[in-house]
């Protein structure tokens, strides 16, 4: 296979034309710059300001991710495993690896014993 090059167009620059009027409006505007004094002003190096760090005010309410929720313990089965006898254990994480998605980016569900897994999810096998 070869290598073409194919010549790219030049981008058209479109210029207002010379007319008497366009003339007549940039000599009235640079006398209007002159009268109010702006003709004369340069732009400094480095112009502008530095964005100041923002911090927030220590005595506003705390905001919603700050403020605890149902006095901040994890109620979780998971988290309660290690207090459970040996065997409520296996059977917590086996039934654990039983879970599946239900449907498409929704919540999971529980995957019982005589479940066929070929049509899990699907609409038609309710």
């Amino acid at each position: 296979m070869g290598f073409i090059q194919m010549r790219l167009p030049k981008r058209i620059r479109h210029r207002l034309a010379r007319t008497k009027r366009l003339e007549e409006a940039r000599q009235k505007h640079r006398e209007w710059l002159e009268s109010q004094g702006l003709d004369k002003i340069k732009v400094k190096e480095g112009f502008g300001f530095e964005i100041p760090k923002w911090e927030p005010d220590p005595n506003l309410p705390p905001l919603g991710n700050k403020i605890p929720v149902g006095g901040g313990v994890k109620n979780d089965i998971m988290t309660r495993l290690k207090d459970e006898p040996e065997e409520v254990q296996q059977e917590i994480l086996r039934k654990a690896r039983r879970t599946a998605p239900a449907y498409n980016k929704g919540g999971y569900q529980y995957i019982t014993e005589d479940a066929e897994l070929n049509s899990l999810g699907n609409k038609g096998n309710k």
